[in-house]
């Protein structure tokens, strides 16, 4: 018996093939796409806590939607922020590093090299 005789052993081949595909490109979305779920069974009590109050299903779902929203934006926003300064302390800190002066000087066979970052570095008086 060989491989791929039949039409359902070529259609068996082209839907394994296209499934494939679809998980190579649906990858880069891995964490969305099962972070959904955990964030669905987290906020669930949640909803069903305020429809049994008597707020209605619909607006219980869009102050939850908004609740997860505010959750995860706010200390996104926050880590950011954070890692921005530290980002332009080190900055500072490496371009009043003595090696710039070293690098505006740097010679190979007599012939300057200067590197992106020495031009843009300023001058230490």
């Amino acid at each position: 018996m060989s491989f791929l005789d039949s039409k359902h052993q070529r259609a068996a081949l082209i839907v394994f093939a296209l499934g494939a595909a679809l998980l190579w490109a649906l990858g880069p979305y891995a964490t969305g796409i099962i972070g959904i779920p955990v964030l669905a069974v987290l906020f669930a009590p949640v909803q069903n806590w305020l429809v049994r109050r008597g707020v209605p299903s619909s607006v219980a779902a869009i102050a939850v939607t908004l609740l997860g929203a505010v959750l995860i934006i706010v200390p996104g926003l926050l880590i950011a922020g954070l890692l921005i300064n530290q980002a332009q302390g080190i900055t500072q800190t490496v371009l009043q590093s003595p090696i710039i002066e070293r690098f505006r000087s740097l010679q190979i066979r007599g012939i300057p090299v200067r590197a992106p970052l020495v031009s843009s570095a300023p001058r230490r008086a």
